[in-house]
């Protein structure tokens, strides 16, 4: 466990959330026609559409119960 910072101590930022690389939780939700994606994520998602045009499809089929 982490400690706990003394009042005279600085806590470091919390870690920045980067957009300008794709992550590929992102880019599941960019198939999925979600709408927590980034410009990146889109990006990398087109460019697997056009390798696996069904992707999307197969995507959401197995996301049905």
């Amino acid at each position: 466990m982490g400690r706990i910072p003394s009042e005279n101590e600085e806590t470091p930022p919390p870690p920045r959330l980067d957009t300008s690389t794709a992550h590929s939780a992102r880019v599941w939700n960019y198939l999925l026609d979600g709408k927590d994606n980034f410009a990146a994520d889109r990006q990398v998602g087109d460019m697997i559409l056009r390798m696996f045009p069904d992707i999307a499809h197969i995507c959401g089929v197995g996301r049905k119960d």
